[in-house]
């Protein structure tokens, strides 16, 4: 499959899969005998994975801890992961979901006090 082909069905740009592919974060890429790169459904669901990590927030260079020993969801398929793995991946995530309940709290925070300003404010506007 072309690279044109993986842009579309992935939602990533062109640029960013070369760049994955150079910098080492996406497995050597199949060539074809011209030399143009020859995607595979392996390779597909691999960038699929990166690219749902990269909406989480990730950084690339947990993106690339993170996906060490493949895919994720092709360790639930073939009956689970090795330990180490495991534990890695479970280190990252809760890295990010500790970060997001801070962040979380925070803003809940911020709109409390945006609350009551606007509370404040309405009640000047009405003449009270």
């Amino acid at each position: 499959m072309k690279i044109q082909d993986v842009v579309k069905r992935t939602g990533l740009s062109a640029y960013t899969i070369r760049f994955y592919e150079k910098s080492g974060i996406l497995p050597r890429i199949a060539r074809t005998p011209a030399g143009t790169r020859d995607f595979s459904e392996q390779d597909i669901s691999f960038l699929c994975c990166m690219h749902e990590l990269k909406q989480l927030g990730m950084s690339l260079e947990d993106i690339t801890l993170f996906m060490r020993g493949g895919c994720p969801n092709r360790g639930r398929e073939h009956g689970g992961l090795p330990q180490e793995l495991l534990e890695r991946r479970l280190q990252i995530l809760r890295q990010y979901h500790a970060l997001y309940e801070e962040q979380k709290r925070s803003l809940e925070c911020m709109l409390a006090q945006i609350e009551q300003q606007l509370m404040m404010y309405e009640k000047l506007a009405e003449g009270e």
